[in-house]
């Protein structure tokens, strides 16, 4: 398949005819003009620089990668515990070829990718009008919108994806308004391929690759055996790199999705909370005054001009990027959000103002000023609410308020720092309270190898801990075990889990697993948080939840999700894995171990129970 020119490459083109005329200090200054929200969201991501603990994880992973153990969070155990497929690829490649450190890798990719997806967004909307408004002189109506968020900047960096995010659905644009400026114009193969990636940007990307597939594949403008091969040819092309990693994915994970998704039930709705989560990001910032702005100094004009086009390729780029940017917004609506004050909707108000990131500066687009004024209100004045005061979890979601601290060391997260005293060397620690790690003082089991910790919070401690430590992970993104369990309605109304962290691993589960078989561990070694999934217990009773958990642990079932994620990695296995990929992906453990138990080996009692009910007593040591 052809490649279509860039702009100004083939004598005649709509470029051509744009640039005719056009005194050279003119387009200095419109260069100027548009460079401004890019050069704007560089100064402001960068004095907003920081690292958020999810970011951490991700730097735990490069570094298992780098250090041969693959895509892990821990070494021989296979979990995916990253979201963003491509990030975990792009941040591996530069720490394998740079000497920067990769805390700092993070925080300029990040700032670099959110800085490309602003400049290829006003590109890419520039294109839509190219050939129609051969001598405007366009302004950046919704880059200006997108960067004079608070939360934009704040996630500029973060040692997240969002900021990849939005080099894609920049680029998208780009590709696709080139695309769209010629009706015998063809899609390249190099490009289909990139119209294909959201899948491995973030899982719920698939959603624009879908239906920019079907944009292309519709518009081709191609009959006959031709059209089709061309169509068969950019499909393949688009779902080829998604494909094959879904592939590797059931067979080296043994799962259809990340174990993120699992384990925060990205397939769960929970609307009041997401609706909370909608209004603590327009409500801050009166996003519905520049939402007001662009429609009618944006949208309506554009759609106008495109209109005129008979089946004009462009229209349907941009009702695409708009239908799918609210589409994504219900989306993260539905599933209850995030715990991240605004991070989630960034991609749909990207996706939203992308196509009228750049307008041309005439009458009909008269109405978008309005958009000037908010802007100065916005970024001087329009924050969060979590901001004031002590008040830094409003309507229960938390927004960054800290800036600079970038590596672990600028934390106190080094050995020898004050956020890691309590390492003394090699043995198993366990995280018994908000920053508070203990040694174990109970009989360890003969599988756990030391050192080792148990932690709540994974990120930046793990980070620190390193590859060569073993996390477990009791919030469970990191542990296939813990993903597994069904979530449960909190105990405690007034205190609402962390969406997204909604699975705290019980404490007899955890018993069962680190502790020696004829261990008994009292309730108080291994405490829990404050809303576990089940009601805690004390003396006898805790001990014949550990034996039921321990017993439940022997249970086909379980034995075969967790033997897909440690079992040494042959063909064989790779072959098992992908096989059971949908049972995996599917099973849930209830959090009740007895329950469990009953549900996956039958309705026997186990020996380890009897053993409990004849009157062992505890002695918390092993003994």
């Amino acid at each position: 398949m052809q490649v279509d020119a860039p702009v100004g490459e083939e004598p005649g083109s709509p470029a051509d005819a744009e640039q005719a005329g056009v005194s050279p200090r003119r387009r200095g200054l419109q260069a100027l003009v548009l460079a401004i929200p890019v050069v704007w969201i560089v100064w402001l991501g960068w004095t907003h620089r920081w690292m958020t603990e999810d970011g951490f994880i991700y730097l735990r992973i490069v570094s298992q990668v780098n250090e041969g153990n693959g895509p892990v969070f821990n070494s021989g155990e296979r979990v995916e515990a990253f979201t963003g497929t491509l990030w975990v690829a792009l941040l591996s490649l530069a720490d394998l070829v740079t000497p920067i450190r990769l805390e700092w890798l993070s925080v300029l990719i990040g700032l670099a990718c959110t800085a490309s997806g602003v400049a290829l967004a006003l590109a890419g909307s520039r294109r839509l009008w190219s050939g129609r408004s051969t001598d405007a002189f366009f302004v950046p109506l919704g880059a200006v919108v997108f960067v004079a968020l608070y939360p934009v900047w704040a996630y500029a960096t973060s040692g997240l994806e969002t900021g990849l995010v939005f080099a894609w659905l920049g680029a998208c644009l780009w590709i696709l308004a080139g695309w769209a400026r010629r009706p015998d114009s063809r899609m390249s193969i190099p490009r289909a391929v990139v119209l294909g990636l959201g899948w491995l940007i973030r899982p719920e990307m698939v959603l624009f690759s879908a239906a920019f597939v079907v944009v292309v594949v519709v518009l081709v403008g191609r009959s006959g055996a031709d059209g089709w091969r061309e169509r068969a040819r950019f499909v393949a092309a688009a779902v080829a790199v998604p494909v094959a990693y879904q592939v590797f994915r059931m067979g080296f994970y043994g799962s259809l999705v990340a174990n993120t998704a699992i384990a925060k039930e990205g397939s769960a709705t929970a609307v009041d909370r997401g609706w909370r989560y909608f209004t603590d990001f327009v409500g801050p910032y009166w996003l519905w005054v520049p939402v007001l702005g662009l429609v009618a100094g944006g949208y309506v004009p554009l759609a106008s001009a495109l209109a005129r086009v008979r089946g004009s390729r462009g229209l349907a780029v941009v009702v695409a990027f708009v239908s799918c940017g609210i589409l994504n917004a219900l989306y993260v609506i539905a599933v209850g959000g995030d715990y991240h004050h605004s991070r989630m909707f960034l991609p749909a108000l990207f996706a939203v103002c992308a196509p009228v990131a750049a307008v041309p500066a005439t009458r009909q687009h008269l109405a978008g000023l309005v958009v000037a004024g908010w802007a100065v209100v916005a970024v001087l004045t329009l924050r969060p609410d979590q901001l004031e005061g002590d008040n830094w979890l409003a309507n229960g979601f938390l927004a960054p308020r800290e800036f600079g601290s970038v590596t672990a060391e600028d934390a106190g997260w080094v050995y020898g720092g004050p956020r890691m005293a309590w390492y003394t060397g090699p043995d198993f620690y366990y995280e018994a309270g908000l920053l508070q790690h203990r040694p174990a003082d109970f009989e360890l089991s003969e599988d756990v190898e030391v050192p080792a910790a148990a932690l709540w919070a994974i990120g930046i401690s793990g980070y620190a801990l390193g590859p060569d430590v073993d996390v477990l992970d009791m919030m469970g993104l990191a542990d296939s075990f813990t993903a597994h369990l069904e979530s449960t309605p909190p105990l405690d109304p007034t205190l609402p889990r962390f969406p997204g962290h909604e699975k705290p691993l019980p404490s007899p589960w955890l018993a069962a697993r680190v502790t020696a078989p004829d261990a008994r561990p009292l309730p108080e070694q291994l405490p829990v948080l404050a809303n576990p999934l089940i009601p805690p217990t004390s003396g006898a009773e805790y001990q014949e939840q550990v034996a039921w958990a321990r017993a439940a642990l022997r249970c086909e079932a379980i034995e075969d999700l967790l033997r897909s994620a440690t079992a040494p990695l042959s063909f064989g296995r790779f072959v098992d894995n992908v096989a059971g990929s949908v049972a995996n992906t599917r099973l849930r453990i209830p959090p009740d171990p007895e329950t469990a138990y009953h549900r996956f080996c039958g309705p026997d009692t186990p020996p380890e129970v009897l053993e409990v009910r004849s009157g062992a007593a505890p002695t918390g040591d092993g003994g």
